[in-house]
């Protein structure tokens, strides 16, 4: 990669990571070209010379987010940990992304263009599957999942103890620092609440 490359790179992630500081503060239909590129210190023109629209800006920002999340769960599942370890920063990642996503921006974003909700439909929720399905059959090597269990339907039960994290963002973040704490929360979401009798 040649400087002038490396630095159109740099300046297209800038731009990026400043509009995103902007839509995390006041959403993303509120914040137009021109308060990115203040924010940014760049010129309209700048930012149009990377992204040829609003629209466009808008994909790059959702794929940024998406494919750092994804590099991330994929550092973990790559890792040399146990199934149980793994599980654990990957339920704390996803939680501690609610924080960096604040608001209702990303769904707006997804929903304001057919090319975005495609983009995520299609690359990060079928990567996100196929990262979670080998981490489940670890799980089952490893004997902390049944066997008999299908992939569909764990995934099915993780997503909503996760979405159940989402919709309590407010009071997690306390959670996750207490280690003891979300040790609970992770036996809770492990073996439930009623303690099997002899």
């Amino acid at each position: 990669m040649n400087g002038h490359t490396k630095r159109a790179i740099n300046k297209q992630n800038h731009i990026k990571k400043s509009a995103l500081e902007l839509f995390n503060k006041y959403g993303a239909s509120k914040v137009s070209i021109d308060e990115i590129a203040s924010c940014a210190n760049v010129s309209k023109v700048t930012i149009y010379k990377y992204f040829d629209s609003k629209n466009g800006l808008y994909l790059e920002i959702v794929k940024m987010i998406f494919d750092e999340h994804v590099d991330a769960i994929q550092n973990v599942i790559n890792d040399d940990l146990t199934f149980f370890q793994k599980l654990k920063i990957i339920i704390a990642t996803k939680s501690n992304s609610v924080f960096y996503m604040k608001g209702a921006f990303l769904q707006e974003l997804i929903k304001s263009d057919r090319e975005i909700e495609e983009y995520v439909e299609k690359n990060y929720k079928n990567r996100i599957k196929s990262l979670m399905f080998a981490l489940y059959e670890q799980g089952k090597r490893e004997g902390y999942i049944q066997k008999n269990l299908s992939n569909e339907i764990i995934y099915l039960y993780v997503e909503t103890f996760r979405r159940g994290l989402k919709e309590n963002a407010s009071n997690l973040e306390l959670l996750i620092s207490d280690n003891h704490t979300f040790e609970e929360l992770i036996h809770l979401f492990f073996y439930g609440l009623i303690k099997k009798t002899e």
